[in-house]
């Protein structure tokens, strides 16, 4: 079992990460080029197989998470 410290290092990290995770769907929505098309798609493809709509604004799911963890 982690301790307080670690728990909060890790809600840090995991902040970090959905941030991150947020400013590379934002790059991949304004870029035209291929690659970046089908990562987004990907994303796309892998928030519904986690169970979310397919309309699911990822946008509005990432800021969900983050105040989920905070």
């Amino acid at each position: 079992m982690m301790n307080r410290e670690d728990q909060l290092e890790n809600v840090e990290k995991l902040s970090r990460l959905l941030e991150k995770q947020k400013v590379m769907y934002t790059r991949l929505s304004l870029s035209e080029d291929p690659q970046a098309v089908k990562m987004k798609e990907n994303l796309r493809k892998s928030v519904i197989t986690m169970g979310f709509p397919p309309e699911t604004d990822l946008n509005m799911l990432f800021n969900s998470m983050k105040e989920t963890i905070n």
